[in-house]
């Protein structure tokens, strides 16, 4: 049991068993996030009320509407501007991509998963990135447009696959 600022008792067993609708996996990766929004937000008043408010109905669906709407934010004029400064600023230089397109790109994606229920900060980020990830192993489409958004500020890199060397 878990107890809140409130007083309440919550019964995280209880609470995952009632979101739980889809997936043992989706069910582990929930469990996941409850417990480290728990670890690292202890002051809040309802831990487990707040990381389920987001995190209980996403899915993969869920995961590729994020990413789409991700890329549609990219490519709005002001912010496509920005990157492309940016990215003639590094040239191919990775070091320079990553740090003048990287932290633009992670901007953007931390202003649209906040309106998903996320937090706006890089922790928020964390923890939808972590969520893809996993989703991504199983979802085709969601593995594809994260790969887009990757490749927005990691530049390509030319491996020679006779000898797997970098050139």
């Amino acid at each position: 049991m878990l107890s809140g600022s409130t007083g309440q008792s919550t019964d995280l067993t209880a609470t995952l068993q009632h979101t739980n609708t889809a997936t043992p996996r989706k069910s582990k990766i929930v469990y996941f996030f409850v417990q480290w929004t728990i670890k690292t937000n202890p002051s809040q008043q309802s831990p487990v009320r707040h990381a389920m408010s987001y995190l209980s109905n996403f899915n993969a669906e869920t995961g590729k509407t994020i990413l789409v709407d991700i890329l549609k934010t990219v490519n709005q004029p002001d912010n496509s501007k920005k990157l492309a400064e940016a990215k003639a600023n590094s040239g191919k230089e990775m070091i320079k991509m990553m740090q003048n397109v990287f932290p633009l790109v992670m901007q953007i994606q931390i202003e649209v998963i906040k309106d998903y229920g996320f937090p706006g900060n890089r922790e928020g980020l964390v923890q939808f990135e972590q969520i893809i990830r996993e989703f991504e192993r199983e979802e085709v489409d969601i593995a594809r447009l994260r790969a887009q958004i990757r490749s927005i500020y990691l530049p390509p890199i030319n491996i020679n696959s006779t000898n797997d060397v970098l050139i």
